[in-house]
C-alpha cells in the first residue's frame, strides 16, 4: 500500500485518470458547485474518465489548477481514480 493511500491521499499525477463517483455525479447533475468545480465535474459528467491534461485543456485551466480542483474533489471523494498510469 502506498503512503498515498495510507493517509487518504492520491497522487495526482498528469496521466492519472479520473471519473466521477455516484456522489460526484449526483453533484454534477444538481449543479451543486460552482466556478472551476462545476466546470470539472460538468466535463467528467459528459466526457467520462479523463486525465489531468483532459480536463485542462476543456475546462480551460491551467493544469494546476485543474489538479487542485481534482484533488478537492477527490479529498470529497467526488471523483475516483481509475488508472494510475
Amino acid at each position: 500500500m502506498s503512503v498515498f493511500k495510507l493517509f487518504g491521499r492520491q497522487k495526482v499525477g498528469s496521466r492519472t485518470v479520473f471519473r466521477l463517483s455516484p456522489i460526484g455525479k449526483e453533484k454534477a447533475q444538481n449543479m451543486e458547485a460552482e466556478g472551476k468545480t462545476l466546470a470539472v465535474l460538468d466535463y467528467l459528467d459528459s466526457a467520462g474518465p479523463s486525465t489531468i491534461s483532459d480536463i485542462s485543456e476543456q475546462t480551460r485551466q491551467k493544469e494546476d489548477e485543474a489538479r487542485l480542483v481534482i484533488k478537492n474533489l477527490l479529498s470529497k471523494h467526488y471523483v475516483e481514480v481509475v488508472d494510475n498510469a
